[in-house]
């Protein structure tokens, strides 16, 4: 009986050390993105963005990799064939590649948007034409100018004169960004025309607004704004 039960152990002992032995299941290809040079969360045309694909051990080592812009209604590939077949040389666990976002006037540049992707696929992914296994997306953001706003003062009272000034620049170096199509908005009880179009980049333009809140109320009015304006606060009535 004990005979039996020791040779039991050593064979239950043997197939938990064949089982233990076994090659582990393989991971996937995952992407590390470097942070934005110039920004805290956008790209910027013509920045050089640096990203970095790891492998485990046992996984291949050979990978189609695109940037691509995926809205969920269309995909554009950008890189082309520029990370075709990107190998990890052994004994390498990771390799980091390059990508220089085309600039605005470039022939096809990458416009601002939320919904570009590095994508990692398995090596015969863009030679099947975008079918196959995909492996890891890493989403990135690109923005080429920011606005700022600012008043002249923070408290104002009834029957002051508001000053909003505000500039657009561009992100990679601070400059006023260049002449292009805008739009100033202010209220909808605001006296003239909701909306004007504007080519600065920065400026002042008088406006005069009647408070947003309800009737009988004495606090400023708010606007949206695409140059800077000025208005005076006052007692608002009802408009439509």
């Amino acid at each position: 009986m004990k005979t039996k039960l020791v040779v039991a152990l050593l064979a239950f002992g043997l197939l938990s050390g064949v089982l233990l032995a076994a090659t582990p299941a393989r991971g996937l290809a995952q992407i590390a993105l470097d942070p934005p040079k110039y920004h805290f969360f956008y790209y910027v045309p013509s920045e050089q963005m640096q990203f970095t694909v790891s492998i485990a051990g046992g996984d291949p080592r050979d990978y189609d990799i695109v940037i691509m812009w995926d809205d969920g209604a269309t995909r554009t590939n950008y890189s082309g064939n520029q990370f075709n077949n990107v190998n990890i040389p052994a004994p390498q666990t990771s390799i980091t590649l390059n990508f220089a976002i085309p600039d605005v006037g470039a022939t096809t540049p990458m416009k601002d948007g939320d919904f570009y992707y590095i994508e990692v696929h398995d090596a015969n992914w863009i030679e099947r034409g975008g079918v196959g296994m995909t492996m890891d997306r890493m989403q990135f953001s690109i923005r080429t100018w920011m606005m700022s706003l600012e008043t002249d003062r923070r408290v104002y009272l009834p029957g002051d004169t508001v000053k909003v000034l505000w500039s657009v620049n561009l992100i990679k170096d601070g400059t006023l960004a260049p002449t292009g199509d805008g739009q100033r908005r202010t209220p909808p009880c605001s006296p003239g025309p909701r909306a004007s179009s504007s080519s600065r980049s920065s400026g002042q333009s008088p406006r005069t607004a009647r408070s947003s809140r309800r009737p009988g109320s004495t606090a400023p009015a708010r606007t949206r704004t695409g140059s800077s304006s000025t208005w005076q606060p006052r007692r608002s009535t009802a408009c439509g």
